[in-house]
């Protein structure tokens, strides 16, 4: 009778601890709606906290782990599987040839941070306009450094006018976005609003231009020599950056096609970059992620200056 009673006192306890369990995650996951302003229908909400319930279970084992060079976090994407979020925020591959990377026997050039010289991070929000804040934070960093600027110029102006280097929110071209700020120009964001959707054209025309861009071939040094007079434009594969919080990544990522663009805003003594993103600054590092020196995520594989 006493080992039924105390079989009985385990299947209990072990059915409070289950029980424990989910009203902590239906706790947790309800915080998380509240903080990032998620709302559902009844039907979906019951899928995204199942969704919710993994991302959290593979951030905690991810940094439990002593070994890795950095830490992910519980942010806006933790209601997305990885295919939604790639279809959401990221653009479609573009294999590039690696054979001709350059890369530095070791970092000689010191360090250099463009960050707190650039506006503030932008969200692109649920529209593939990575292109877009790549090259106009590219134009900004240049101006700002190298004439004072202190405006905020319209990525939205390139989502819907720029055809010709991209279809808006499905993808485009950062370096010939910057080839249409040098011919068309650019405008100011608060005459052409961000609205994270494809829209028709109002101003083709903007006082703000560049004098042309400059392609920085893939070479290590060149580009921290490039990096130390103002901030570039470069693109990535991005795959797999969806809850990266802070550190050096050192996570999955190929060196061979890219899929988002980006601003490098920065390199440290060790050669890690330093990468500007526009998923908002509430992601990483306020809105910054750190790669290792090298070929890491693509990173030289397509870079370009305003001039």
């Amino acid at each position: 009778m006493q080992k039924i009673l105390s079989l009985l006192a385990t299947a209990l306890l072990i059915s409070g601890l289950a029980f424990y369990n989910q009203n902590e995650e239906a706790h947790s996951f309800k915080t998380w709606q509240k903080n990032f302003n998620k709302f559902y229908t009844s039907n979906e909400e019951t899928y995204r906290q199942v969704i919710f319930n993994q991302n959290v279970e593979l951030i905690n084992k991810h940094n439990s782990n002593p070994n890795k060079s950095y830490s992910m976090a519980v942010n806006q994407f933790a209601d997305l599987t990885d295919e939604e979020f790639q279809s959401m925020y990221l653009g479609k591959p573009t294999y590039v040839k690696i054979d001709n990377i350059e890369l530095s026997k070791g970092n000689t050039l010191g360090d250099a941070d463009w960050a707190s010289k650039m506006n503030p991070i932008k969200n692109q929000g649920n529209c593939g306009s990575c292109w877009t804040f790549s090259a106009i934070g590219a134009v900004e960093g240049f101006l700002a450094i190298r004439k004072g600027f202190k405006g905020v110029l319209s990525e939205q102006q390139l989502v819907d006018c720029a055809v010709d280097a991209g279809e808006g929110c499905n993808g485009g071209n950062s370096d010939l976005a910057l080839d249409y700020i040098a011919e068309v120009g650019s405008v100011y964001e608060r005459d052409y609003e961000y609205t994270a959707k494809d829209g028709v054209c109002k101003v083709k025309q903007g006082k703000v231009r560049i004098a042309g861009r400059e392609n920085y071939g893939p070479n290590e040094d060149a580009i921290k020599k490039g990096i130390q007079n103002y901030p570039l434009s470069v693109s990535v594969d991005a795959t797999y950056w969806k809850f990266y919080n802070q550190g050096v990544y050192d996570g999955a990522c190929r060196d061979d096609f890219h899929n988002h663009a980006v601003v490098a805003v920065g390199f440290d003594y060790a050669g890690n970059w330093k990468i500007r993103n526009s998923w908002g600054e509430g992601w990483g590092e306020q809105g910054h992620i750190w790669l290792k020196p090298g070929n890491s995520c693509a990173v030289m594989t397509r870079v370009d200056g305003a001039i």
